[in-house]
């Protein structure tokens, strides 16, 4: 579920299930999604969501996330991401199960001609 709040940014919900055949785990994730218009053929975006636990014993998690577009060129185009994922301790397990995560995406394609 996602709701458009201004031209360039919107809400989301989303419901999740991890090990679905087994429907050991459901979450809900939250956040909000932000896009910047820097220059023609140059966009930016970051987000953050939230992942909340319903069912099943997987800890809490939050995540920010940065990007760059980029489609000046009819031919090219290309994109980075970065996102850091922190994850809480999951309830009623021994020991301390945090972590943290980074994600960096990397993307370049380009058109064998403008057909």
């Amino acid at each position: 579920l996602a709701s458009a709040v201004t031209k360039d940014s919107d809400v989301f919900s989303e419901y999740r299930l991890r090990d679905a055949i087994s429907g050991r785990d459901a979450q809900v994730a939250s956040g909000i999604r932000q896009g910047f218009d820097l220059a023609p053929g140059w966009r930016a975006s970051a987000g953050y969501e939230q992942v909340q636990v319903i069912t099943g014993n997987t800890a809490r998690a939050q995540a920010v996330n940065l990007g760059l577009d980029y489609s000046a060129n009819p031919l090219w185009r290309g994109s980075t991401r970065l996102e850091v994922r922190r994850s809480g301790d999951i309830p009623n397990v021994a020991g301390d199960d945090r972590f943290t995560t980074t994600l960096w995406q990397l993307m370049a394609a380009r058109k064998l001609d403008r057909d």
